[in-house]
């Protein structure tokens, strides 16, 4: 019988895998309107040389960013409950 993820025991396996400096960087400041920036400069100059039509450009011009969140997934056919990063 498989049971449930004590809150606390996840909350120390998703410290700890996110703790890896190998494979996550701790960011100090939200990049999201630095690459919104970006991204609008790079769709207009497309758009500017015929590169996507007004509905393309539509569909990927961005108003309302979020930044993306992390959260694990017991493996629950694993001995011991290993999580699974989900991004």
């Amino acid at each position: 019988m498989v049971g449930a993820l004590d809150k606390t025991e996840y909350v120390q396996e998703m410290e700890i895998l996110l703790s890896d400096i190998e494979t996550y960087k701790q960011l100090t400041h939200n990049p999201v309107n630095k690459i919104l920036t970006q991204l609008k400069t790079l769709l207009k100059r497309w758009k500017q040389r015929g590169f996507v039509d007004n509905s393309v450009y539509n569909k990927l011009n961005v108003s309302n960013p979020v930044a993306l969140l992390a959260y694990g997934l017991p493996k629950i056919h694993k001995i011991g409950y290993s999580i699974r990063i989900i991004v």
